[in-house]
């Protein structure tokens, strides 16, 4: 799964119309919304907050903020799909400039404006782990914690340490670690999480 690394932006002028473009990356809906929410009380005064996001390979959406149908969500999210990219958002704020700039100059200032938003950042790939909650004694927690340091087979996400230690865990999907797999045998996931 590829997405962004952080927050980058773009800004372009076409016929006095200003398109100042924002991606992120996120983890689920609530943090899309979040930021949008954002984005329109910063900028509440511009005509137009266009979106497109697209979260794991089932949620889409997309948002033309009373543009033209097709001219501006749309493309936002072609940009995200041509780069093959997930748990991303991209918003584009629209301040008119005076000039009606037609559909097709329209799906192009958007498109160009994503695309330039995206490209000012870095594509990453995430693996995806698996979540388990394992008890241990203190030399396995030791073991464990070494191979978090080291590996990228495993990843201590948070524990309760009292007189044995308890700890949710993240071991990648596709591990061939010995260790890991005898760590976790037996025993049933409580999710999962790309990292």
């Amino acid at each position: 799964m590829k997405t962004l690394k952080f927050i980058s932006t773009y800004k372009l002028v076409v016929k006095k119309s200003r398109f100042i473009g924002f991606a992120y990356p996120i983890n689920n809906e609530e943090d899309a919304k979040n930021r949008i929410k954002e984005l329109q009380s910063k900028y509440f005064d511009a005509r137009h907050i266009v979106y497109a996001y697209k979260i794991g390979d089932s949620i889409i959406k997309k948002e033309n903020s009373s543009e033209p149908a097709g001219t501006a969500g749309t493309p936002i999210l072609c940009a995200i799909e041509n780069c093959e990219l997930t748990n991303v958002l991209v918003v584009v704020v629209r301040y008119f400039g005076g000039v009606l700039l037609g559909a097709s100059n329209l799906y192009k200032a958007y498109m160009d404006t994503a695309v330039n938003t995206i490209n000012q950042n870095e594509i990453i790939t995430l693996s995806k782990y698996i979540i388990y909650k394992v008890k241990l004694s203190y030399v396995d927690y030791a073991v464990v914690n070494s191979l978090a340091n080291k590996l990228d087979d495993v990843k201590v996400l948070d524990g309760d340490f009292g007189v044995e230690i308890i700890i949710n865990i993240g071991i990648k999907e596709k591990t061939n670690n010995q260790f890991l797999l005898d760590l976790i045998k037996g025993k049933d996931s409580i999710g999962e999480l790309w990292l």
